[in-house]
């Protein structure tokens, strides 16, 4: 069979897309439409710069013609040809399918894309990619017009966030004579065949350079980049099975963290701990032999001794031991530890290296007792997979009666702050806020990543971190709630996490955070402190965000004190009676009776925030009209009865008579 058939096909696609240079709206019309009926994925990009999980999702307004070449390949070889297929049916020309794909690489999904989303892409952006693949295209890179032509683009377009080895990929497949893929597969083979390490993107003359070199060792063994490629390819294809082989030989290893001295909880996900085989005395560790056994993607179980004495987490060996040092990388944090007492108990474990020799630190597991481990950990910690109903901005500004630039002014200060209070009177629907605010960001409704608690006035420390517990016999150190949804969030730190909290006001807020007070500042994310009962470290996590929620109308509770204050930014949320979409709720309900009772009440809160012992932080929420379907006279009746009056008697306690005319004029409302 002739080889690298492809070579041809793609240059005559790359000329044909060249077509449509300046006609941007066509090829955006023209690329979804040829993925969408090819059946492949077709990319989105986000309108708002919130959330790395997709928040506002739409379509590309602007397309670039490397991006749409990375399309191909990027799966299996079926459906390259029905891309294909689909790119001569929707622009007319005729090619035939490659009988090969030989060196050709594939492409990354997730790094496909050249272009950066809108929100931060400048507008000259895409017309230079599309000026690089022009000169890439027709240039002679031995002209030094066209060399410093292409140079001038490249430099340009790898300097942007999204760009960086995928340039070359889609370089290459337009012209593989003349262009060096640089995908990670044939950055690893210059490094082992030429010994050239390639640490980071290349400039454009760096890059020419390189290609350069590349082309002069090659034609000592008369091959050619396309040669070069394949072979990458086959090296490639060769290492994983072999790698595979290896897999199915896995160990499997317990191994001891004192957290009097290093803490494996306080780890971040992915951190790698270098762990020394030698004593301080430089002498080997307990059973060496271990530490020359294990093996990169070997399976580590990691305890913590006294006082914690648990199983805390899982890692695995990152890589074997070099020079006396063993790394090895965080995988998980435990949100509920096992303890050693529970597994001393398992018959199954008994043997146990680690039971049988209590002296070491790094001890060997059967697969069998791993096993047996990790279902007593799942059990605990089950893994949830689920999916979820989105949730974007424009659900939210439809939920909750706000415009758009507060719901942004909003998200802009809990991103910077990382804390807030959203303040205000009952019935202005901070609540219902708070948790939908948490969703739009999430980009989906995931009550998984969000944690609601309620102050009160006995809430304490020891429920918020953690604290002795009284047992049938003793005492036991159990975390808090606030504890163990840090180490939720720790687990998964590329997601935000939500802490709500409900009258915040109502708690000893100094007793209750203790030292937290520092560690909840926007700066002082990731920072360690030692925690009075344990002993061990803590930290609170950059993806955590705290939303308090304070009723600005219950002059029974003290003022949030400095400290906490400045900690936290401060939203006032205000009844929303004027709100367009509020107004259009009205409008739907089109009753005659409640749109003058709210009238009354909009009269109503006009006297409050007259009033000098009250104000604006007393008026009467809308909340209380929101989710009527079909309003009836009792409904109107119930709401002011049962909900507003209490609320005013309350306010005017020492003026009846002001409460009476109000009761009076809320009540002619509805019997009128």
């Amino acid at each position: 069979m002739e080889n690298f058939t492809w070579v041809s096909v793609y240059n005559k696609i790359a000329h044909k897309i060249l077509e449509y240079k300046n006609r941007n709206s066509e090829f955006v019309s023209l690329v979804y439409k040829i993925l969408e009926d090819a059946g492949v994925m077709v990319s989105e990009e986000k309108g708002c710069n919130l959330d790395s999980d997709g928040v506002n999702r739409f379509r590309y307004e602007e397309m670039d013609p490397i991006s749409f070449m990375n399309r191909f390949n990027m799966y299996k070889k079926s459906t390259s040809e029905k891309i294909i297929n689909e790119f001569q049916k929707n622009t007319g020309m005729k090619i035939e399918l490659p009988l090969d794909y030989d060196g050709i690489p594939t492409t990354n999904p997730q790094t496909s894309m050249v272009i950066r989303f809108k929100v931060g892409r400048e507008k000259e952006d895409v017309p230079n990619i599309w000026e690089l693949f022009n000169i890439a295209l027709t240039g002679d890179m031995n002209k030094l017009e066209d060399r410093n032509k292409f140079i001038k683009y490249y430099d340009k377009v790898v300097s942007k966030k999204q760009a960086s080895y995928n340039i070359s990929i889609g370089l290459f497949k337009i012209r593989p004579d003349e262009f060096l893929n640089l995908d990670s597969t044939n950055r690893e083979y210059i490094n082992k065949n030429y010994g050239i390490k390639i640490s980071h993107c290349p400039s454009g003359k760096e890059y020419l350079n390189l290609i350069n070199v590349i082309k002069n060792e090659l034609k000592k063994s008369n091959k050619t980049l396309l040669d070069f490629s394949k072979d990458a390819w086959e090296k490639n294809e060769k290492i994983i099975e072999e790698v595979q082989e290896v897999k199915e030989n896995k160990n499997y290893f317990w191994i001891n963290a004192n957290p009097k001295i290093w803490s494996f909880s306080e780890l971040k996900i992915g951190e790698i701990i270098e762990y020394t085989a030698l004593n301080e005395n430089g002498n080997k560790r307990r059973i060496y032999a271990n530490y020359l056994n294990a093996k990169a993607g070997d399976k580590v179980i990691a305890y913590e001794s006294t006082p914690v004495k648990c199983i805390v987490g899982i890692c695995e060996v990152e890589d074997e031991l070099k020079d006396g040092i063993l790394k090895i990388k965080k995988l998980e944090t435990l949100i509920n530890k096992i303890p050693y007492s529970d597994l001393k108990e398992q018959e199954e474990l008994e043997n146990m290296e680690v039971f049988k020799n209590g002296q070491g630190s790094f001890f060997k597991l059967t697969k069998e007792e791993y096993e047996y481990i990790l279902d007593m950990i799942r059990e605990e910690n089950p893994i949830v997979k689920s999916t979820f109903e989105k949730y974007t901005k424009d659900n939210f500004l439809k939920d909750v009666y706000m415009d758009e630039k507060q719901y942004n002014n909003l998200v802009n200060l809990l991103e910077r702050k990382k804390n807030i209070i959203l303040q205000g009177a009952p019935g202005v629907g901070k609540t219902y806020m708070a948790k939908r605010l948490a969703y739009s960001i999430m980009g989906e409704k995931n009550k998984d990543r969000i944690e609601f608690i309620q102050f009160h006035q006995s809430y304490s420390y020891e429920d918020f971190i953690e604290g002795y517990r009284p047992t049938e016999q003793s005492y036991t150190l159990e975390k808090g709630v606030f504890y163990n949804f840090c180490t939720k969030a720790k687990n998964n730190p590329d997601k935000p996490y939500f802490f709500i909290i409900d009258e915040i006001n109502r708690g000893n807020l100094s007793k209750i955070f203790g030292e937290l007070l520092m560690l909840i500042e926007e700066d002082k994310r990731g920072e360690k402190i030692n925690l009075p009962y344990s002993k061990t470290e803590f930290s609170v996590p950059e993806n955590l965000y705290i939303i308090g929620m304070m009723n600005t109308a219950d002059r029974s509770l003290a003022l949030i004190d400095y400290a906490l204050r400045r900690r936290f930014a401060f939203y006032k949320v205000t009844p929303a009676f004027n709100n367009i979409k509020f107004r259009e709720y009205r409008n739907k309900l089109n009753n005659k009776k409640l749109d003058a009772l709210i009238e009354k009440v909009e009269e109503l809160n006009n006297d409050i925030c007259d009033d000098l012992s009250l104000g604006k932080g007393f008026e009467i929420g809308h909340s209380y009209f929101c989710n009527l379907k079909d309003v009836t006279i009792e409904d109107l009746k119930s709401i002011v009865e049962y909900e507003i009056l209490p609320l005013i008697e309350e306010y005017w306690f020492d003026d009846v008579e002001k409460y009476k005319t109000w009761e009076s004029k809320l009540n002619g409302v509805i019997n009128d």
